[in-house]
């Protein structure tokens, strides 16, 4: 098998190999190979899945989190709410409805939802564009070009958000004020060893490795280092100011520049933070739109608070770009045997 075809393995899931006489248990375990396909920081893809006879429970996977750059596990949180989504998108395109009970165990905070099926029914056709987005799905780390994304279609994205119990925060004449906090987060972490260290330990370069952050390149001067060798730069220099430059030129590309932000700050809300933000990359997706984020403000609690103020969002979650541009390979993801525990 070649590289290319080891990494687009997970991502090749098709419901032509949905068993058509399948009962609940298989139902569910087809659904949560969409599930695993989520966005998540650093591509930890930190989430387990316990399958019962009769309901699917999606669990954070602390052990993969990011204690430095997230260490309340706001972004482990929110992957896991995308978790959701795609699954219950599947489940939709597979004909059933879904019962989702968030954190059913207050015993277990690590047990974020658990999902059952409620009945048979024809999926509606956005849950179908919605569906077909999954395995198309992208982050794209390059700079966007300068159009603009059509209102109307983010007037959908604002209610696809809201939705889901979070808010769309278009950041237009504040973009500026965004793009300076972004910079100061870039410089602040890069500052910091253990920060460095962490996002080295991510990155994945060329090897046999299920996760991490794929073909994770920088510059310094002219100068731009192939991805073998960028772990050992990136753990051993600051390059805070040559991050903060190549952010800028993201932000100042990109169609759109938005903030995800709820009314409270508890896991329910960050969990209704990663649905919305699935359904926002579909979304997307189906326009042909790609999507990354550019977090770093929301990764340190100081600037949390002023980026909060700068947009008007009482807790900011995400800060997303959004444009058009060409269509990268997808990140890698771990063999779906990996996600199921007893």
């Amino acid at each position: 098998m070649t590289h290319d075809e080891e990494i687009r393995g997970p991502w090749s899931v098709d419901l032509a190999d949905f068993p058509p006489d399948a009962g609940t248990h298989e139902v569910l375990a087809f659904a949560a190979r969409f599930g695993l396909l989520a966005p998540s920081p650093h591509n930890t893809q930190p989430w387990l899945f316990h399958l019962h006879d009769a309901h699917l429970d999606v669990i954070g996977d602390t052990s993969r989190g990011l204690a430095v750059s997230d260490p309340y596990d706001r972004e482990l949180v929110i992957s896991c709410g995308s978790v959701i989504t795609n699954i219950t998108l599947a489940l939709s395109r597979l004909g059933y409805r879904s019962d989702v009970v968030v954190m059913p165990d207050p015993r277990d905070p690590e047990l974020y939802a658990r999902i059952g099926l409620a009945g048979s029914a024809e999926p509606s056709s956005d849950d179908v564009e919605l569906f077909e987005q999954i395995t198309r799905r992208r982050t794209s780390r390059v700079a966007f070009d300068e159009r603009r994304l059509p209102d109307e279609l983010v007037t959908r994205l604002a209610r696809d958000v809201m939705d889901a119990g979070a808010t769309l925060h278009v950041v237009d004449d504040r973009r500026p004020t965004v793009c300076d906090l972004i910079t100061e987060a870039d410089r602040l972490q890069m500052a910091d060893p253990h920060f460095r260290r962490e996002l080295a330990a991510w990155l994945a370069g060329r090897g046999d490795r299920a996760d991490g952050i794929p073909e994770f390149s920088v510059e310094i001067g002219h100068l731009r280092l192939p991805p073998f060798v960028t772990p050992l730069v990136v753990r051993t220099f600051d390059i805070g100011d040559g991050k903060a430059a190549y952010d800028t030129e993201l932000v100042e590309h990109s169609g759109l520049l938005a903030v995800i932000a709820t009314p409270r700050d508890d896991v329910t809300s960050r969990l209704s933070a990663g649905r919305a933000l699935q359904k926002v990359l579909l979304r997307a997706c189906a326009h042909d739109v790609r999507s990354s984020f550019l977090n770093q403000p929301i990764e340190i609690d100081s600037l949390r608070g002023r980026l909060a103020t700068a947009v008007g969002a009482a807790n900011p979650q995400l800060v997303l770009r959004l444009g058009y541009g060409p269509s990268p390979s997808p990140s890698r993801r771990r063999d779906p045997a990996e996600f199921f525990v007893s």
